[in-house]
């Protein structure tokens, strides 16, 4: 950004104005100063702001983003080891039985076109690759009475990646809801909102 002359790569002020530009949209500012010592640069971000390692999943056509600090393992849970008991389902993972919440219902995004409770033709039709939920085992920080191990599991449609989140708290009304944390800006501008499971149970 400081050369003097354009090249392919270099020159235009691109990349600084990326950073700007992000910086900016979890309001912080960029500062700049040139003397003869060379150029300084500035970046003051909020007390606020918050960075953290998460797990990127989709459910529906909604992404969402879960800490790591909540994720404990990622497993392949076959249909005939999900179970109903009593008014909760629960998935048998390493001879452990584990209490499962479907995002997609709390959240009412829909259900997929997938699941247990299909026709075992309807299932077929989908093939091997679809007679398993994925899930992710979670270890909150506070757990619901129903939930001895003090694992649950989370049924998700997709896991993205794994990458570090800028924390943005929520702001007005929506400080109230429960099952989030804060939210975050993905790569391409979209916003996802960071899961909080402990409020969410």
């Amino acid at each position: 950004s400081t050369k003097k002359t354009v090249s392919q790569t270099s020159g235009r002020g691109v990349g600084l104005k990326i950073v700007k530009s992000v910086v900016e949209s979890f309001g912080g500012k960029v500062m700049l100063e040139t003397g003869q010592g060379g150029t300084c640069f500035t970046l003051s971000i909020p007390l606020t702001i918050a960075i953290v390692q998460a797990l990127l999943v989709r459910v529906a056509d909604n992404v969402f983003a879960l800490p790591f600090s909540q994720v404990d393992r990622l497993v392949r849970v076959p249909y005939p080891n999900i179970k109903q008991a009593f008014d909760q389902e629960v998935a048998v993972v390493e001879g452990e039985d584990i209490p499962l919440l479907r995002l997609n219902r709390i959240f009412g995004l829909g259900e997929k076109d997938q699941g247990i409770f299909l026709s075992e033709k309807k299932v077929a039709s989908f093939g091997f690759s679809t007679k398993s939920e994925l899930v992710i085992v979670t270890r909150p920080e506070k757990f619901t009475e129903n939930s001895t191990s003090g694992e649950i599991g989370l049924v998700v449609d997709d896991v993205f990646s794994e990458q570090d989140i800028v924390v943005k708290p929520m702001q007005g009304i929506l400080k109230q809801s429960k099952g989030f944390a804060g939210v975050t800006l993905l790569g391409d501008g979209r916003p996802a909102l960071i899961l909080d499971i402990a409020t969410l149970i």
